[in-house]
């Protein structure tokens, strides 16, 4: 009698084709943590070869740090707002580039503020040298673009409807706003009521 096939992986970043080829193949998968898992399963010699056994031997006698797998509906929201995040940073970094040739010549970006870019664009080249404002211009060309790019990412987010009804709830609460209450939604699997003031139930799996 043939006994069920299980197989484990590291929570890498390539890891959606193989769970989903799984599921398709009645096979079990195992999302290993790949931070717990260093501590431990070191070895001098790291291939992919030797991980592979390492991994197979510790699945054996369940000794795997399990990560948890998202929902496939689930992670497709969580890219989105991961790629929105992406955005964001690169659209910071941008601005500090902005800021940093601003100081140079004593200029102050905050006298109109990023959210007119049109306004501080136009305020900047009437401060600035030309060859100042030559880089600035290149700047806020990219910075449209970034803008417009993450307008279409939350456009795709608000369009999945299926957590609205939990992003209303999120919402509720003081401090919350759409952003946060989208990563929550994004990074966290179903949140359940704590029993009693004072109940924290600990979870048996490590977050991905």
């Amino acid at each position: 009698m043939n006994r069920p096939v299980k197989a484990v992986v590291e929570s890498t970043s390539s890891w959606y084709w193989l769970n989903d080829w799984c599921l398709e193949n009645d096979i079990s998968l195992t999302l290993a943590h790949s931070k717990m898992l260093k501590a431990i399963s070191y070895a001098k010699v790291k291939t992919d070869s030797v991980d592979a056994r390492t991994l197979a031997e510790l699945l054996r006698v369940n000794l795997i740090p399990v990560a948890w797998k998202t929902s496939k509906r689930r992670r497709e929201l969580r890219e989105l707002t991961r790629g929105r995040l992406r955005l964001i940073h690169r659209r910071t970094r941008i601005q500090n580039q902005v800021s940093s040739i601003c100081s140079k010549y004593n200029v102050r970006t905050r006298q109109v503020g990023w959210y007119h870019l049109d306004q501080l664009e136009q305020y900047l080249l009437e401060q600035l040298p030309q060859v100042g404002c030559i880089e600035v211009g290149f700047c806020f060309d990219q910075l449209r673009l970034l803008q417009k790019h993450i307008q279409g990412l939350e456009s795709a987010i608000e369009r999945q409807v299926w957590f609205s009804q939990e992003l209303q709830r999120l919402l509720q609460i003081p401090g919350v706003g759409m952003v946060s209450a989208w990563t929550v939604l994004a990074e966290m699997s179903r949140v359940t009521s704590i029993p009693h003031p004072g109940s924290i139930v600990f979870p048996t799996f490590y977050r991905s």
